[in-house]
């Protein structure tokens, strides 16, 4: 009784049970290996962990579990982590059908990078929509700029662009040149960097059409869009044949690169064959199974196979199909019917149409291995560019 008085107010620590310790010390990992994973998928260097240690230790209860040096992070928590991530992904792709593109570049280092990405857009619109808003606004530049009484070299070269009215009216006419003219090279750009939609059957489509489109622009003298058709009726004869000259020769360079990448595209006959997955094309196309041999499942085909060729062809010539069907709905849905032409046709109507991920990839990689980080081990620096390009795996790949 006296020993309990005695133990009374006095400020005792509890003896913690193993599970308890066992579980704070998973609580505390799970923090660390969380804090690595969101500044890998960020770009955040983890030498920035002393700034922000002293932040998440005053409002995270967690926050002092984070090691005072942020080497242990990269040689002790990073290889863990990276370990869970690639287990993700795998989980995320494992029985699925998918494609690969390679690309290879130089960092700044001068080493040779192999980059490799599977099924996984630069978002080109984003200058043209900058384009058609300058084409709006460009009449009132000078005079704001004027009034903000700004000083840098961009500003005096956007000045000399609209001082007089002459070069005001030439640089409307080419924007909104760019604006409507391009519409259709916009257009095919949305289609051909769609990498989670069924668009290969449409690529040689679009790609004729943008051809024939290009060729027909370098001589015509109106038809480039309302508003600068309109603009240019307003302009003197002169005036009007030098912008013509500059449209032509746009459209005669924008032809002559189109042609020299398309003609000797090594896919090209690729997409040509494999509109025959579409119901839709696939009518007007040539019937007999031989003549799809370059599309390797077809080189050499079973009886089988051969059969339900015939049939398949014989559905889409009899069938009225939906201009609006979505193409993987309908081989999902004739998997039954036709289950070995389906096997084949879906990975050919998501092949994919541009190495734009890999470029992308690129743009990430050079960001992260910059002047400040070339300490960075080969393979930490394989670990973070590719947790940096994939970001949160559990939003990917959905199904």
């Amino acid at each position: 009784m006296r020993n309990k008085e005695k133990l009374q107010g006095k400020n005792l620590s509890l003896q913690c049970t193993i599970a308890s310790t066992v579980a704070s010390s998973d609580v505390r990992r799970e923090f660390v290996e969380d804090f690595v994973a969101v500044c890998a998928e960020a770009d955040i260097p983890y030498e920035k962990m002393k700034k922000l240690r002293p932040f998440l230790i005053k409002h995270c209860k967690q926050g002092g579990s984070l090691p005072q040096n942020e080497s242990s992070l990269r040689q002790t928590h990073l290889p863990r982590v990276f370990e869970q991530h690639m287990e993700a992904v795998l989980n995320k792709i494992s029985g699925k059908k998918m494609w690969v593109v390679v690309d290879e570049t130089t960092d700044i280092r001068d080493c040779s990078v192999l980059n490799i990405v599977i099924a996984v857009n630069t978002r080109w619109n984003s200058w043209f929509e900058a384009v058609k808003y300058h084409a709006e606004h460009v009449h009132i530049y000078k005079e704001f700029l004027l009034a903000e009484n700004l000083s840098s070299q961009a500003v005096t070269n956007i000045l000399n662009l609209v001082e007089t009215e002459e070069k005001v009216q030439d640089l409307t006419v080419k924007m909104s040149f760019v604006s409507e003219g391009c519409s259709k090279l916009i257009t095919a750009l949305s289609i051909l960097e769609g990498t989670h939609r069924p668009t290969a059957v449409s690529a040689y489509n679009v790609m004729e059409e943008l051809g024939s489109y290009l060729a027909n622009g370098t001589a015509k003298t109106c038809g480039f869009g309302p508003k600068t058709d309109a603009l240019l009726r307003q302009m003197s004869i002169n005036e009007r044949r030098e912008v013509l000259d500059h449209l032509h020769d746009a459209f005669h360079l924008a032809f002559t690169k189109f042609s020299k990448h398309w003609d000797t595209h090594s896919a090209k006959e690729i997409y040509k064959l494999v509109r025959v997955f579409d119901p839709r094309q696939a009518a007007a196309m040539e019937k007999q199974i031989e003549a799809y041999a370059q599309l390797k499942p077809l080189a050499n085909p079973s009886a089988e196979l051969t059969e339900e060729w015939i049939a398949y062809q014989y559905c889409v010539s009899r069938e009225a199909i939906s201009p609006s069907v979505e193409l993987g709905d309908y081989w999902k849905g004739m998997s039954e019917r036709f289950p070995r032409i389906a096997e084949i046709a879906v990975p050919y109507i998501y092949f994919p149409m541009s190495s734009i991920n890999s470029e992308r990839s690129f743009s990430k990689y050079k960001t992260l291995l910059t002047d400040k980080r070339e300490a960075l081990t080969e393979l930490n620096t394989k670990r973070l560019a590719i947790m940096y390009f994939n970001g949160d795996v559990s939003d990917k790949w959905k199904t």
